[in-house]
C-alpha cells in the first residue's frame, strides 16, 4: 500500500494459519475483509479437522465449511480453495495455485484445508465421549505422515529403508535440539517474569530521542517555513519559540515533530485524515479548495496534507481493525500512532489490546517489542455533550493490563513531553487526552496553556509533578482533567487555612509510588481525586497501596473522590452529579481535616 519503511520485502506473502474453530471469531472475518479490501498478498489457511474441542464444524458453518461466509468476497478478488491437507500432491498443487494468484496482485486467498485430529483436544478432553467410532477411525486412517510415506514409496521417490532412516535421523535431530534448548533452562523467579513485561527504560528512551534529533532535527526550521507557506500554521516559527499554546495545538505540533523526526511514524484512525484517500488523490487543485478535517477535535489537522496519505489515513469504523492494523505495522518495524476516537470505543478492540499488543514483549521472551502510541480522547466536563457514549474515564480497565503504559497529561507542556517519551518508550502506550482541556486557556484560573517545551525535553514515565510543595496539612493526588480542578480546590482550602499539596501523577501506569510516599509522610492526610469510578478504579488502587505500605504515617483514613457509579448522565446537571468538582473536593477535604 505504499507505506514507509518495513522490515519485510515488498514481494513478501503473508501466510496466516488458523484452526476452523478460531476462524469463527469476528476478528478473523475482519482480517479477511481488510485483506480483500486492500488486495494484500495474504493466504489464509484454515486447518479444518471438523472439531473445535467438542463443537462440530457443522455447528459452526453452513455445509461445515468455514469459507462459506466469504463467498461474496470472490467478486472483489478473493480466491477460495478447498483441498485435502492429508494428500501431499493435492496440497502442493493447491498451495502453488494460491501463491501464484496472490503474487499476481489479484487479491488474497483463503483455503478450507481438510485435516485430521489424531488425539483429543487436550488432557481434559476425551473425544471418544462425543465422536462416533467410525469418525475416529477416519482420522486414524488418514494420518498424513503415513499417507506421505506411501506416496513417496509408490512413486519410487524413496524406499521403505530410506524413510525409516529419515525418521531415525529426524528423531535424533529433535532429541539433540531439545537437549541443547533445555540444557541452560533457568527456573522462573519474580524478577525474571517482571523483567519481560515492559522494555521501557528512560535512559534508552532518551538515547532513541537524541538519535532522532541528531538525524532529522536539522530540517525542522525549513519544514516549518514550508508548512507556514502552505497555510498549515500562522507563523513559520518553531513551536518552542512561540507563546504559550492550547493543549490541542501543542499536541498537533508535537505530532508534526514526531513525523518529521522519524519516517517510520504513521498515524491512522477514524476521521484523522484531512481527506478521504480518493479526494486526496485528486491533487492540490482540488484539496486546496477544501478546509479538510484532521480529527474530530482537529488535533491531527494538516498532517495528511504535510506527510501524505500513506502516512496519515482514515480507517473503517472498527476499533479491533485499527489496533490489529497497528500490530502489523509494529511488526514491520514502524511506530504506529493509531487513534481510538473516544476511550468509550475501546471495547471492540479490547482483545487486541489486552491479549496481543500488551503481551508481545513477554510472550516472545523479549524478542519482539510492540512500540505504538494509541491516542484517545477521554472524560466528561463537556457540559453534558456526548454524555453516556463519549464521556468515559474508566482507566481502571487499562491499568489492570500488564504491558501497557497509561498516560494522562493535564496541560499543554506535559502533553508534549509525555507524547515524545511514549514514541521512544519501545512499549505500547495509551495516551489519554481530556476533551475538555483541548481548547481551554485555563481552568478556573489555573493554566492549561503552556509554552511548547524545548525539543530535547522528555518526561519520564512514573514521575509526578508536585504543586504547593511546602504545604503539609494534606495532599490531594490527581491526574488529567481533575488536576486543575484540584488546584482550584487547593486555592479555596488555603483561604480557609488548610494548606494542600497537590500531586499530578501524569501517568497512572506506572504510578510514582516514591513521590506518593514522600507526600504521605509529609502530609499525613490523603485525598485522591479521580474521574474514574470506584470499583476497580485508579483511586482505590492508590488508596490500597497507601493503606498497605504507609498506614503508620496516616492521621486519618485515605479519602477517595470518584465518579458516581453510573455512566455520565445527559445534560450539564448530569456532569455535575456524576463527576468530581471543586466544591466536592473542598467539602471532602474539610471532612478529612476534621477527622
Amino acid at each position: 500500500m505504499g507505506d514507509p519503511g518495513g522490515r519485510f520485502r515488498k514481494d513478501a506473502v503473508v501466510f496466516c494459519a488458523i484452526g476452523e474453530g478460531a476462524s469463527s471469531s469476528p476478528e478473523f472475518h475482519r482480517a479477511v475483509f481488510y485483506s480483500v479490501f486492500g488486495k494484500t498478498p495474504n493466504i489464509f489457511g484454515i486447518y479444518n479437522c471438523g472439531w473445535a474441542i467438542a463443537t462440530s464444524v457443522d455447528e459452526q458453518f453452513p455445509e461445515g465449511n468455514p469459507t462459506t461466509s466469504f463467498e461474496g468476497f470472490k467478486r472483489f478478488g478473493l480466491k477460495i480453495s478447498n483441498f485435502d491437507g492429508t494428500d501431499i500432491k493435492e496440497s502442493i498443487r493447491s498451495f502453488e495455485e494460491m501463491l501464484d494468484y496472490v503474487r499476481s496482485g489479484g487479491g488474497p486467498a483463503i483455503a478450507n484445508i481438510k485435516v485430521v485430529r489424531m488425539e483429543s483436544h487436550s488432557g481434559s478432553d476425551d473425544q471418544t465421549h462425543y465422536m462416533e467410532p467410525g469418525e475416529q477411525q477416519r482420522h486414524f486412517e488418514n494420518d498424513p505422515l503415513h499417507k506421505v510415506a506411501l506416496d513417496l514409496i509408490n512413486d519410487n521417490v524413496l524406499t521403505i529403508k530410506d524413510i525409516l532412516h529419515m525418521f531415525k535421523e529426524i528423531d535424533e535431530e529433535v532429541k539433540e535440539i531439545s537437549a541443547a534448548t533445555t540444557a541452560d533452562v533457568q527456573y522462573k523467579n519474580i524478577e525474571n517474569i517482571l523483567g519481560k513485561v515492559y522494555s521501557y527504560s528512560h535512559k534508552s528512551a532518551e538515547e532513541r530521542w537524541a538519535k532522532l534529533i541528531a538525524n532529522q532535527g536539522g530540517r525542522r526550521i525549513e519544514m516549518y517555513r514550508q508548512f507556514c507557506e502552505r497555510g498549515f500554521f500562522d507563523t513559520p516559527d518553531l513551536p518552542e519559540n512561540q507563546p504559550p499554546m492550547l493543549m490541542r495545538k501543542a499536541i498537533n505540533y508535537c505530532l508534526f515533530d514526531l513525523m518529521m523526526l522519524s519516517d517510520d511514524v504513521i498515524l491512522f484512525g477514524e476521521d484523522v485524515a484531512d481527506f478521504p484517500r480518493e479526494i486526496f488523490a485528486k491533487g492540490e487543485r482540488v484539496i486546496k479548495e477544501l478546509k479538510g478535517k484532521g480529527g474530530v477535535f482537529l488535533v491531527t489537522r494538516h498532517l495528511q496534507r504535510a506527510f501524505g496519505a500513506d502516512r496519515v489515513f482514515n480507517t473503517p469504523l472498527d476499533e479491533a481493525g485499527i489496533l490489529g492494523r497497528a500490530v502489523g505495522h509494529a511488526f514491520q518495524g514502524r511506530i504506529p500512532i493509531p487513534e481510538i476516537q473516544f476511550i468509550d470505543y475501546f471495547s471492540p478492540g479490547y482483545q487486541q489490546l489486552k491479549d496481543r499488543i500488551a503481551t508481545c514483549y513477554q510472550r516472545s521472551n523479549t524478542s519482539f517489542r510492540m512500540p505504538m502510541v494509541i491516542r484517545t480522547s477521554y472524560g466528561g466536563y463537556k457540559q453534558g455533550a456526548g454524555a453516556m457514549w463519549h464521556s468515559e474515564a474508566n482507566l481502571g480497565s487499562f491499568i489492570n493490563i500488564p504491558g501497557l503504559h497509561v498516560i494522562i497529561p493535564s496541560n499543554a507542556a506535559d502533553a508534549v513531553g509525555l507524547l515524545r517519551t511514549a514514541l521512544v518508550s519501545g512499549d505500547p502506550c495509551i495516551f489519554c487526552e481530556a476533551v475538555a482541556l483541548y481548547n481551554r486557556r485555563d481552568w478556573e484560573g489555573h493554566n492549561i496553556m503552556a509554552k511548547y517545551p524545548p525539543l530535547d525535553w522528555l518526561i519520564p514515565f512514573g514521575r509526578a509533578e508536585i504543586y504547593n510543595k511546602s504545604a503539609a496539612d494534606m495532599v490531594i493526588i490527581s491526574y488529567g482533567i481533575t488536576l486543575p480542578i484540584s488546584l482550584k480546590a487547593a486555592d479555596i482550602l488555603a483561604e480557609k487555612g488548610i494548606n494542600a499539596r497537590v500531586v499530578d501523577l501524569r501517568t497512572v501506569k506506572p504510578i510514582d509510588w516514591d513521590g506518593i510516599e514522600k507526600a504521605v509522610k509529609d502530609c499525613a492526610r490523603v485525598l485522591v481525586v479521580a474521574e474514574d469510578r470506584f470499583h476497580g478504579g485508579v483511586g482505590p488502587t492508590i488508596a490500597a497501596h497507601i493503606g498497605r505500605t504507609l498506614f503508620d504515617y496516616l492521621d486519618g483514613p485515605v479519602q477517595i473522590l470518584h465518579a458516581l457509579d453510573s455512566r455520565v448522565a445527559y445534560g450539564i446537571d448530569g456532569d455535575e452529579h456524576c463527576l468530581p468538582g471543586t466544591e466536592k473536593i473542598v467539602r471532602q477535604a474539610e471532612t478529612l481535616m476534621a477527622y
